[in-house]
Protein backbone atom coordinates (compact mmCIF):
# COMPACT_ATOMS: atom_id res chain seq x y z
CA UNK A 1 0.00 0.00 0.00
CA UNK A 2 1.18 3.44 -0.45
CA UNK A 3 2.39 5.00 2.39
CA UNK A 4 0.96 8.66 1.41
CA UNK A 5 -2.67 7.38 1.51
CA UNK A 6 -1.97 4.92 4.61
CA UNK A 7 -5.47 5.13 6.69
CA UNK A 8 -4.47 2.75 9.34
CA UNK A 9 -4.36 4.26 12.83
CA UNK A 10 -1.10 5.69 14.06
CA UNK A 11 -1.97 6.54 17.04
CA UNK A 12 -4.23 6.00 19.44
CA UNK A 13 -5.27 7.97 22.82
CA UNK A 14 -8.08 6.74 25.10
CA UNK A 15 -9.49 8.21 28.08
CA UNK A 16 -8.81 6.54 31.29
CA UNK A 17 -12.41 5.23 31.64
CA UNK A 18 -12.48 4.06 27.64
CA UNK A 19 -15.17 6.48 26.80
CA UNK A 20 -13.02 8.93 24.11
CA UNK A 21 -10.93 7.82 22.11
CA UNK A 22 -8.53 10.60 19.53
CA UNK A 23 -7.23 8.40 16.65
CA UNK A 24 -4.24 9.94 14.52
CA UNK A 25 -3.48 8.65 11.03
CA UNK A 26 -0.78 10.27 8.74
CA UNK A 27 1.18 9.98 5.73
CA UNK A 28 4.69 10.82 7.73
CA UNK A 29 6.77 8.15 8.69
CA UNK A 30 6.78 8.77 12.35
CA UNK A 31 4.79 9.90 15.44
CA UNK A 32 6.64 11.50 17.89
CA UNK A 33 4.83 12.10 21.41
CA UNK A 34 5.91 13.98 24.63
CA UNK A 35 4.54 14.33 27.41
CA UNK A 36 5.66 17.40 29.26
CA UNK A 37 8.08 14.95 31.84
CA UNK A 38 9.40 18.27 33.62
CA UNK A 39 9.88 16.42 37.02
CA UNK A 40 7.49 15.96 40.06
CA UNK A 41 8.30 20.04 41.17
CA UNK A 42 7.19 21.15 38.09
CA UNK A 43 4.49 23.61 37.91
CA UNK A 44 2.86 26.43 36.17
CA UNK A 45 -0.24 28.44 36.21
CA UNK A 46 -2.87 27.80 33.77
CA UNK A 47 -6.20 28.91 33.17
CA UNK A 48 -8.02 27.38 36.26
CA UNK A 49 -5.25 25.63 37.96
CA UNK A 50 -1.48 24.37 37.78
CA UNK A 51 -0.23 22.42 34.63
CA UNK A 52 1.89 19.83 36.40
CA UNK A 53 4.14 16.70 35.12
CA UNK A 54 2.58 14.84 32.28
CA UNK A 55 -0.23 17.41 32.37
CA UNK A 56 -0.50 17.11 28.93
CA UNK A 57 0.47 15.33 25.48
CA UNK A 58 1.32 16.31 22.11
CA UNK A 59 1.42 14.12 18.64
CA UNK A 60 4.17 15.05 16.27
CA UNK A 61 4.23 13.80 13.24
CA UNK A 62 7.94 13.86 11.07
CA UNK A 63 10.26 12.08 9.37
CA UNK A 64 12.29 10.21 12.54
CA UNK A 65 14.47 12.10 14.80
CA UNK A 66 17.84 11.16 13.84
CA UNK A 67 17.46 10.97 10.22
CA UNK A 68 19.73 13.33 9.57
CA UNK A 69 22.55 10.42 11.00
CA UNK A 70 20.44 7.49 10.38
CA UNK A 71 19.84 7.13 6.31
CA UNK A 72 17.01 4.58 7.03
CA UNK A 73 14.73 6.52 9.47
CA UNK A 74 13.78 8.62 5.91
CA UNK A 75 15.13 11.53 3.92
CA UNK A 76 14.78 14.99 5.03
CA UNK A 77 16.64 16.83 2.37
CA UNK A 78 14.10 18.31 0.75
CA UNK A 79 15.46 19.88 -2.67
CA UNK A 80 14.66 23.91 -3.29
CA UNK A 81 12.25 23.13 -6.95
CA UNK A 82 10.06 20.55 -5.22
CA UNK A 83 6.73 20.74 -2.82
CA UNK A 84 6.48 18.84 0.04
CA UNK A 85 3.32 17.67 1.38
CA UNK A 86 2.34 15.30 4.27
CA UNK A 87 -1.68 14.26 5.45
CA UNK A 88 -2.21 14.09 9.31
CA UNK A 89 -6.02 13.62 10.46
CA UNK A 90 -7.32 13.31 13.74
CA UNK A 91 -10.72 11.48 14.84
CA UNK A 92 -12.85 11.12 17.90
CA UNK A 93 -14.54 8.19 18.73
CA UNK A 94 -17.09 8.35 21.66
Amino acid sequence: MDKKHNNQVAAKLTSSDGLVAVNLTTSSPAVVIFTANFGTDFSLPMRRGLFKNHGGITLETQVAPGAERYPEFGNIILDSNLQYHERTLFGLDF
